[in-house]
């Protein structure tokens, strides 16, 4: 039986493993960004006071997110496959 044309709509193929295209990326993007946006807009507005520990422990936060960012990207990239670019 054959599965038409709707097997290879692009809803369909995301559930089959295939990779998204740029579009998603730009979703993951912004949604990435909303607790930026979140946190400047709660000290544009004086919920969160803009003083000098909550500017230290926000640089303290970045740091350590920086930080462990770091380790975790660096672990998903098998390095002799990006040397020899064998996949």
């Amino acid at each position: 039986m054959d599965p038409g044309p709707a097997a290879d709509h692009p809803s369909r193929r995301l559930a089959r493993g295939v990779e998204p295209g740029p579009r998603t990326a730009g979703q993951l993007a912004i949604l990435a960004s909303l607790p930026t946006v979140a946190v400047t807009s709660l000290i544009a507005f004086n919920v969160i006071p803009a003083t000098l520990g909550v500017a230290l422990a926000s640089g303290a936060a970045l740091l350590i997110l920086i930080r462990l960012g770091g380790r975790f990207a660096s672990a998903l990239f098998d390095r002799e496959r990006l040397i020899t670019s064998i996949k």
